[in-house]
C-alpha cells in the first residue's frame, strides 16, 4: 500500500468516526438549548443564560467549542472526498470550513471563560452587546453552510457520491442559512424552527450520511 493511499485510509476513517460523534453533539446542542429556553435567550439575551443555569450555559458552549474541533478534524476527508473531481473548490471551500470552525471555537471559549469569571450584571450585559451570540452562529452556521453548498455544487456538476447526498447537502446547508437568519430576526417560532432543523434533523442526518461514505473510502483505501 503506498503512502498516499495509508494517509487517505486514515483520513476517511477518522472523518468517519468523527461524523458519528458529531451527529450527537448536534442532538444535544438542541437539548442544551431548549433546556436554557428560547424565551430567556430573546428577552434577556445570550451573556444572561448563564444566570438561569450556569451548568447548562458551560455546557452549551463546550458542546459548540468540541463539535467546531472536530469539524476541524472532518474538514480533510469532506476535502478529499471533493479533490478528485474539483480540488478547486475543494480547498476554497474547505478553508471556509476552517474558518467557521475557527470563529467558533475562539467565540464560544470566550463567553465560557468569561461567564464563568464575571458576575457582574453590567459587564455581562455589555458583553452580551459587543460580542453577540450573531458572531457566534455566524461562524458556524453561515461560513460552514456555505461550505455544504460547495459540497453539494460539486455533487451534482460532476455526479460524485450519489444525487440523494446531493440534495440532503441542499437541506442541510439551507437549515444552516435560516437558522442563521432565524437568530438574526430573534423571533421564537423561526429559532425553535431553525434549531429544529440544523440540530435535530439534517445536522444528524447528514453527518450520518457522509460518515458511511467515509467507511466506505476507507474499506477501498486499505485493499
Amino acid at each position: 500500500m503506498s503512502n498516499d493511499s495509508l494517509q487517505k485510509r486514515d483520513v476517511y476513517g477518522l472523518g468517519g468516526v468523527v461524523s458519528i460523534i458529531q451527529s450527537i453533539l448536534f442532538v444535544t446542542i438542541a437539548l442544551y438549548a431548549l433546556g436554557l429556553g428560547i424565551d430567556n435567550f430573546i428577552m434577556k439575551g445570550f451573556g444572561d443564560l448563564y444566570r438561569e443555569s450556569p451548568w447548562l450555559f458551560s455546557s452549551l458552549c463546550g458542546t459548540f467549542v468540541l463539535i467546531a474541533i472536530l469539524g476541524i478534524a472532518i474538514t480533510p476527508a469532506e476535502k478529499e472526498l471533493l479533490a478528485e473531481a474539483d480540488n478547486g473548490l475543494a480547498t476554497w471551500g474547505s478553508n471556509l470550513a476552517y474558518l467557521g470552525h475557527m470563529g467558533t471555537i475562539a467565540f464560544f471559549s470566550w463567553w465560557i471563560i468569561f461567564a464563568n469569571l464575571n458576575h457582574n450584571q453590567a459587564d455581562v450585559s455589555l458583553a452580551t452587546v459587543l460580542v453577540p451570540i450573531k458572531w457566534g452562529i455566524m461562524f458556524e452556521l453561515f461560513f460552514v453552510g456555505a461550505w455544504v453548498w460547495i459540497i453539494a455544487y460539486v455533487v451534482f456538476r460532476h455526479g460524485i457520491l450519489s444525487r440523494n447526498f446531493g440534495l440532503v447537502s441542499i437541506a442541510k446547508a439551507t437549515s444552516f442559512w435560516f437558522a442563521f437568519c432565524a437568530f438574526l430576526l430573534n423571533e421564537k417560532l423561526l429559532l425553535v424552527a431553525g434549531i429544529v432543523l440544523v440540530a435535530v434533523i439534517f445536522g444528524p442526518w447528514w453527518h450520518m450520511w457522509i460518515s458511511v461514505r467515509f467507511f466506505l473510502r476507507h474499506e477501498k483505501e486499505e485493499k
